[in-house]
């Protein structure tokens, strides 16, 4: 609603509620207040950002935790630790610093979907695999974040749960994501 309202739909009619805006989804928190209620919602908290979708949600054994958001044209990767976010990339596709990647077995193999985020030589790999039937645990679902540096693994860690917030889906990537060129990071993780 361009910036001066909050539509919501019902089963019966269309509510409007004023709302404000402040900061860029570009560049540090994005904070909207309804003006009705006073109720302000910033990016930092657990819920599914203003304006945006939350593509992924991977939550680790020490509770730290790894989102990707998608924002009209640019998607998001934020890593954080309690309320404090320690880490957020944000890239639109054309800079360079975001590809997919998609890799199916052979025969009754699984598949593997992850997206890189690129960082000053540090790469993030969000990803989600689920094993196939050749495997000795056909259907299980792994997910969790791979850091590298070039073909160096610096750190690795997995979500402490499977399901539906921690699977990346590849249809819900948007296109202006390009696919993964370089092959150091076409691998299963």
């Amino acid at each position: 609603m361009n910036g001066r309202g909050l539509m919501l739909r019902t089963a019966l009619s269309i509510i409007v509620l004023p709302t404000a805006m402040s900061a860029s989804p570009y560049g540090g928190a994005v904070v909207e207040t309804n003006l009705e209620s006073g109720r302000t919602t910033t990016e930092n908290q657990k819920s599914i950002p203003i304006n945006g979708k939350r593509l992924y949600k991977c939550v680790f054994p020490d509770d730290a935790m790894v989102m990707i958001d998608l924002y009209y044209d640019h998607i998001v990767y934020r890593f954080s630790k309690g309320k404090h976010t320690e880490l957020k990339l944000s890239s639109n596709g054309r800079d360079g610093k975001v590809h997919y990647g998609f890799i199916r077995g052979g025969g009754p193999g699984g598949s593997q979907v992850d997206l890189r985020f690129s960082n000053s030589g540090v790469n993030y790999i969000v990803f989600t695999a689920e094993a196939g039937g050749a495997s000795g645990w056909p259907g299980h679902m792994n997910s969790g974040v791979i850091i590298m540096r070039g073909a160096s693994t610096i750190a690795e860690r997995r979500c402490r749960q499977s399901g539906k917030a921690q699977e990346l889906i590849f249809d819900e990537i948007p296109q202006f994501v390009p696919k993964e060129t370089d092959t150091t990071y076409l691998a299963w993780f």
